[in-house]
Formats: structure tokens, C-alpha cells, sequence
């Protein structure tokens, strides 16, 4: 039996090649291992499990060897699910699965018993015949079934997205610097894999409408370069987290839901106005790790009571309210300092990221540092 893996299988090869030693590294590092990772050990294990099923149907494995065709296949359902929970193990420093996320697995289970009643039991000349007799190509196995699996996949995918933006809502009321914090990277991996679902979705109908075909075999291709994408991009901020020991911040801030009112509104603007007080006459703002618990704590207030002040009162989140302070600061150093480069105002103010220097200074005044200086020194 000779087994001949096409060039354009490439990437499948790579994607799989690469998830596994990744997994496996990951796993060696079992004492540094958080809860997130260990849920990308399972992402990148399922991932692997699955693009080996497909190469294994694109190098003729079913007529080959017919005796493993659909054993893998379940893991379709599980794939995205385990993506999903990889994305609360990066909000939650609390995350572990319980005996009720089973649930999750009620989809595979099911596709499962189908195929331990139908397919599994048979030898492999049965399951050939099977295969050949043209029960794949039925509107079940087609059409219906794959876009059942591609709405459910969009499904989790839309609400690990709805979970890293609330949980960075929750991060801007708690933090005055979000790099490092904020999971706009898993955004946009989960954006690629929604992406990649929709095409896949696409596919489905466009083959069963009008065959088979070329066409759909160069989408097959561009599928499998962006799953290797997907993929490489998901390992190298996995291990990034791990070598830089970037870790989701404590549940009990960013998790809990504002409280409603313990302030009357006079209490409120007072407190609003003593945060602006303090923050100024002792230039907090140009603590770069300052936090809503360590101004609440100089001002003898809980942090949800300072978090309502400056919601109500200032209409922003603390990230915004610190960072108008830094702003202001920025253009008196502009002007006053000329000598002074645009980094060394950047650090004085209280900023750590040049380019988040640059864009909340625009987003303020419409215009960069750069055109500010020049603007003041006509």
C-alpha cells in the first residue's frame, strides 16, 4: 500500500506537526502550566486530531484503509467548544472545568452514538461499501449536517467574542494601562476562525448546489493556509503568556458586576471631585500600574463606590479618567519642555507603550504629539 502525500498538503503537515510540539512542550512544563494553557494543550491536541482525519481522507484513506475512517470525526464538535473555554481560562484566574461543562459535549456524544451504531461496528469492506453506496452524498451528510456543525461553531465563537470584550470593559473601570491585559489579539484570532467557519459554510452549500470541483478544492487549499495561520498565531501568544507569565488578573475585579449605588449623588460628585483632587495635586497619573484600588484606598472609599463616582460623574471608565490626566500633562510638557523627546513625555506621564502614547493623545485632541509641539511653538 503506497500512501503519496500531495505538496499542497503541506500546510496540513506543518499545522499539525506544529500543534503537536507545541502540546507536548507545553505539557513539559507542567510546574508552569496555568489553567489557560492547559486548555491550549487541548485546543492544539483536538486541532491536530482533526487536520490528521483530513489528510487522511485527502490522501485516499478511506479506500485504504477504510477501518479508521470516522473515528475521528466527533472531535468536529469539540473543537470550537474547547476553544471557547480557552478564552474564559484567559478571563477567570479561577478556571476549571466542572462536571456541568459536559454539556458541551452533548453534540459530539451524540454524532457518536450514530456512529457506533451505524459505522463503527462495521469490517472494513463494509465500511467501504458503505461509504461508496452514496450515503454521503444524501442531504443529511451533505448539507445538512456540516451547516449544523458550522452554526453551532459560529455560535461559541460569537460568545468568546462577546466574553473578551466585556471582560476588557471590565479591565478599562479597574486598570490605567491595559497593554499586556486587554485580549484584543484573541479577538482577532477568533475573528480568522469565524472567518474560516463561514467559508467553510460557503463550500458546503455552493457543492451541494453545484457539485463538486475544482473550485472547491482551491478553497480547501486557502482553508488549510488559514487554519496554519490560525494555528501559529494561537501557539506563539500561548508561549508568549508562558515565558512572559502574562496571566488573566484577579477574578474577583474583573469579573464582577458593578454594584448598584451605595452613594447618594451629593456623596458621589463629593468623591468624584476629591479623585480629581488627589490625582492631581499628587500627579498619580504618572504611576503607569496605578489601579482603581489604590486611589480608592488614598481616598479611604471602597473601589466600587470610586468606580460609580467616576462612571456617574465623569461618564468615563478609570483607564479614560487617568489617562485624560496624562494627556493634560503630555501637553504641558510639550510646550514647556521642548528639549524633552516624545518617548521620555510618553514614560514622565505615566504611559508604557509609545503607541498607545500616540493614540490616546489623537483620540483626545485631534492630533499627534508631534503636531501639538508644532502647533504651539508658531
Amino acid at each position: 500500500m503506497d500512501i503519496v502525500i500531495p505538496l499542497r498538503e503541506t500546510p496540513v503537515l506543518l499545522a499539525i506537526g506544529q500543534s503537536l510540539i507545541a502540546a507536548l512542550f507545553l505539557i513539559s512544563q507542567r510546574r508552569n502550566l496555568s489553567p489557560d494553557n492547559a486548555m491550549l494543550v487541548l485546543v492544539l491536541f483536538v486541532f491536530a486530531a482533526l487536520k490528521t482525519d483530513q489528510l487522511y481522507q485527502f490522501i485516499d484513506g478511506p479506500r485504504l484503509a477504510p477501518g479508521f475512517a470516522f473515528w475521528l470525526s466527533p472531535l468536529e464538535w469539540v473543537m470550537t467548544p474547547s476553544l471557547y473555554f480557552y478564552v474564559i481560562a484567559l478571563t477567570r484566574t479561577d478556571f476549571r472545568l466542572r462536571l456541568r461543562d459536559a454539556v458541551h459535549l452533548v453534540p459530539a456524544a451524540c454524532w457518536s452514538i450514530y456512529l457506533a451504531v451505524e459505522v463503527w461496528p462495521l469490517a472494513p469492506a463494509d465500511k467501504l461499501a458503505w461509504m461508496e453506496s452514496g450515503v454521503l452524498g444524501t442531504p443529511f451528510h451533505a448539507l445538512l449536517l456540516p451547516l449544523v456543525t458550522d452554526s453551532l461553531q459560529c455560535a461559541y465563537v460569537l460568545a468568546a467574542i462577546w466574553r473578551t470584550r466585556a471582560y476588557d470593559l471590565r479591565l478599562a473601570d479597574w486598570f490605567s494601562r491595559l497593554e499586556d491585559r486587554e485580549l484584543g489579539w484573541v479577538r482577532r484570532i477568533l475573528m480568522i476562525w469565524l472567518a474560516m467557519i463561514l467559508l467553510h459554510a460557503a463550500m458546503v452549500i455552493s457543492r451541494a448546489v453545484l457539485g463538486g470541483g475544482a473550485p472547491v478544492r482551491l478553497v480547501i487549499d486557502a482553508l488549510n493556509i488559514a487554519h496554519l495561520t490560525f494555528i501559529t498565531l494561537l501557539i506563539y501568544r500561548g508561549l508568549e503568556a508562558l515565558f512572559r507569565s502574562i496571566r488573566p488578573e484577579p477574578v474577583e475585579l474583573v469579573q464582577q458586576p458593578y454594584v448598584q449605588a451605595r452613594l447618594d449623588a451629593n456623596e458621589r460628585r463629593a468623591l468624584y471631585a476629591r479623585a480629581v483632587a488627589r490625582v492631581t495635586d499628587d500627579a498619580l497619573y504618572r504611576q503607569s500600574e496605578l489601579t482603581l484600588g489604590n486611589l480608592a484606598d488614598l481616598l479611604a472609599a471602597t473601589p466600587r463606590e470610586l468606580s460609580e463616582a467616576i462612571n456617574r460623574e465623569g461618564k468615563v471608565s478609570f483607564y479614560a479618567f487617568i489617562n485624560g490626566f496624562r494627556v493634560t500633562e503630555i501637553q504641558r510638557l510639550l510646550v514647556e519642555q521642548p528639549q524633552m523627546s516624545m518617548l521620555d513625555i510618553a514614560y514622565e506621564a505615566g504611559f508604557k507603550s509609545k503607541s498607545v502614547y500616540n493614540q490616546t493623545f489623537r483620540a483626545q485632541t485631534g492630533m499627534t504629539p508631534s503636531q501639538y509641539r508644532a502647533s504651539r511653538s508658531r
